[in-house]
């Protein structure tokens, strides 16, 4: 919710502005300076630790530095909320309190799209076996637009994110390519943000359990 006023104030913010500004935010809506969000290098030893995310209108562009992991905390009723909701929009077996829960959301081919159908690695037969030897797991896949699904493979698996439930509550920004989050039973969970693969959901698996 947090971060959904934050947008809310970053287009009525810049609407006012009589010539095209810039301004700087991290993810959670506090200002920083253009040096510290430049500062903060999208790849760190070869892996992409932050997204510079931007979004112009008329009169200005704003730019979000924002992790590319963030680390949270489900509280009780959000936690109940998630459940109900997927157990509603799910025809597998109902969610057991004592799993994971995996959530891979697909938010769209923005700014580049698709031609042909793609060859993304989480289709792979291994992906949730594999998974399913480092966590016991609830997956689900949410997609934010129907027409982003148009060159999806498997498209049966996909379910939409009716009232923008699962959007809101992990992914308020739009982040091409699609989202990943795993959530412990005890609601806190590690969200993974943009373009990912199969090795990306063991690895925060195994980072989840402490491994």
């Amino acid at each position: 919710m947090r971060a959904l006023v934050f947008l809310f104030l970053i287009f009525q913010f810049s609407s006012y502005s009589q010539e095209k500004k810039e301004f700087y935010f991290d993810h959670l809506g506090h200002r920083i300076t253009k040096e510290y969000f430049y500062s903060n290098k999208k790849f760190v030893e070869g892996e992409i630790k932050y997204l510079h995310l931007v979004f112009e209108n008329d009169t200005s562009t704003t730019s979000v530095l924002h992790p590319r992991k963030v680390y949270g905390k489900l509280n009780k009723t959000d936690l109940d909320s998630l459940r109900s909701k997927l157990n509603s929009i799910s025809e597998s077996n109902p969610i057991s309190y004592k799993s994971h829960i995996v959530i891979n959301y697909f938010s769209g081919n923005y700014p580049i799209s698709l031609k042909k159908p793609t060859g993304w690695n989480i289709y792979h037969n291994d992906y949730k076996r594999k998974l399913d030897r480092i966590i016991d797991s609830n997956m689900y896949w949410i997609y934010n637009d129907i027409e982003d699904l148009k060159f999806q493979r498997k498209k049966r698996l996909w379910v939409k994110d009716e009232e923008h439930f699962i959007k809101n509550l992990f992914f308020p920004f739009h982040i091409p390519y699609g989202n990943f989050v795993i959530i412990k039973p005890d609601g806190n969970y590690i969200c993974f943000y943009g373009e990912y693969g199969k090795q990306s959901v063991w690895n925060v698996a195994k980072e989840i359990i402490g491994n």
